[in-house]
């Protein structure tokens, strides 16, 4: 039998048909090819608000067991968002009231700046804001730092603001004040004390509100100035008559 030339045998060898028949002929047989899948248009998955209302509440509400805490942006420190926030729009909106009147919320102050507080609470729309009166856990954490000019204004902005803000609901938030565990300098705390005082004294006897949430704030101050040891002294003018005077000079101007 004569071998086929070199030239016949290449085109053989690079010829597609050709190499199929003889795969066909020594029984093997083309690789299976796989059907394409074709999804189903209609989805029987359930979503989280198939639920029942009152089963999302719960599971809000087991969310919602937390801790919040707002800081001033200068302090860069993370917070923590809680995931339902985040979800989606609708999962937002029925996650807030419940997150707003169950959780813990903590603030922390420093040297009577509320202005983020005030800022933050001004953004509250009336389901909000009704949820965050129900709330019995706020809570303000007071730092002092230094005895600043501005320290008087802020006290005051903050006692009128927090009332103000909610005057069209039934009331105000309850909100409780406590100092931070750090040692606590007699002579700062004696400056603060003679502030809260003198708005205390200077709020018209019609706006009791205002009133009360400065002594909130004072009797907290003079607790801690209770435990710290030694005498402030007001030789150079910080006293309470100081105080007097700065908010009278301040007032007038």
């Amino acid at each position: 039998m004569r071998n086929p030339s070199p030239q016949r045998a290449r085109r053989d060898f690079v010829n597609p048909r050709r190499m199929m028949d003889r795969l066909r002929k020594t029984g093997k047989s083309k690789p299976p090819w796989s059907e394409p899948v074709v999804e189903s248009t209609t989805s029987s998955r359930k979503t989280f608000f198939d639920l029942p209302p009152e089963l999302r509440n719960t599971i809000y509400e087991l969310v919602a067991d937390c801790t919040l805490r707002l800081s001033s942006p200068k302090l860069n420190t993370p917070s923590t968002i809680p995931g339902p926030i985040l979800a989606s729009r609708k999962c937002r909106s029925e996650y807030t009231s419940i997150l707003l009147a169950t959780a813990r919320i903590e603030v922390r102050i420093t040297d009577m700046n509320f202005s983020t507080l005030i800022l933050t609470l001004s953004s509250l729309d009336q389901a909000s804001r009704k949820a965050l009166i129900s709330n019995r856990h706020l809570l303000i954490i007071l730092r002092v730092r230094k005895c600043g000019s501005d320290v008087y204004a802020n006290l005051r902005k903050w006692c009128e603001e927090s009332q103000r803000l909610f005057q069209a609901d039934d009331s105000a938030p309850h909100w409780n004040y406590v100092m931070e565990k750090v040692p606590a300098n007699a002579a700062q705390l004696d400056w603060y004390c003679g502030r809260v005082r003198v708005l205390e004294q200077r709020v018209p006897a019609e706006m009791g509100n205002v009133r009360a949430e400065a002594r909130k704030i004072l009797k907290v101050l003079e607790d801690e100035r209770t435990g710290v040891s030694g005498t402030a002294s007001w030789s150079m003018g910080y006293g309470d008559a100081f105080a007097i005077y700065a908010a009278t000079s301040a007032r007038r101007t």
